[in-house]
């Protein structure tokens, strides 16, 4: 089905069902703010959500994503004749153990990444939820591993991820990485956190901060004006 986001400035066709384009795929390509000329990688594409999204906001750079299944691919491909987007995006089939090869390791600004997060003991509704949200071929160590592998020297890794399993990402990404900001995404005002962002600079030492981080919901269950501002007018997340 087709379905419109980003307050109608990105075009996509989806599955009816499974794993579709959300409020994270918006806030995590929201979160990197990519120089013209500088290269994106999304590891995990899906449909081109996020893609798309980054190249919105910042047509001056390259995007290019990974994504297991093809008939994501096939959709993503879809999605950026839709939008118009040939030569800036390209979403390209294949695992973390075999990449395409037009992908080289180190040569990334920005790799953004939404990972599965789901543990062994839930079950996905469909064959696709269940391939986004479970860890098929690859441990969680994996799937950061092959991230930080992606960035160069100085780039950074930018996830989104669920706030109670943070300790996942802070160790392995620590031992690679500095600079690293933590920016919680709050349901509402004064309840807990359900995702966090997370951002690391590859190969630097500079101590972590915690943001602020974004209210998304009035208590009437209105988006907050802030959040208002991201997803639907391409406002970005300033991290740095």
């Amino acid at each position: 089905m087709l379905d419109e986001i980003y307050g109608k400035r990105v075009k996509l066709y989806q599955p009816k069902q499974g794993f579709r384009v959300c409020t994270d795929t918006i806030l995590l390509a929201a979160s990197i703010n990519p120089e013209p000329g500088e290269h994106v990688l999304d590891v995990g594409a899906g449909v081109g959500g996020a893609a798309l999204t980054v190249s919105v906001r910042c047509p001056d750079v390259i995007v290019h994503g990974i994504e297991l299944l093809r008939e994501n691919v096939s959709l993503a491909t879809e999605n950026i004749k839709l939008n118009n987007m040939q030569g800036r995006v390209e979403i390209l089939c294949g695992s973390l153990s075999a990449p395409p090869p037009r992908l080289a390791p180190g040569i990334y600004q920005h790799v953004i990444t939404n990972p599965p997060y789901y543990d062994s003991g839930h079950v996905s509704e469909t064959e696709q939820k269940k391939t986004a949200n479970h860890f098929q071929e690859s441990t969680f160590e994996d799937w950061l591993r092959f991230c930080l592998m992606m960035a160069k020297s100085g780039g950074f890794l930018t996830l989104i991820y669920p706030a109670d399993q943070i300790h996942k990402i802070l160790g392995p990404i620590a031992e690679k990485m500095g600079n690293i900001v933590i920016y919680p995404i709050w349901p509402q005002k004064n309840k807990a956190a359900k995702r966090v962002i997370i951002s690391g600079q590859k190969s630097v030492k500079t101590p972590a901060r915690i943001l602020p981080g974004l209210i998304l919901h009035e208590p009437n269950g209105n988006y907050s004006q802030e959040a208002e501002d991201i997803l639907r007018h391409a406002k970005p997340i300033n991290l740095y």
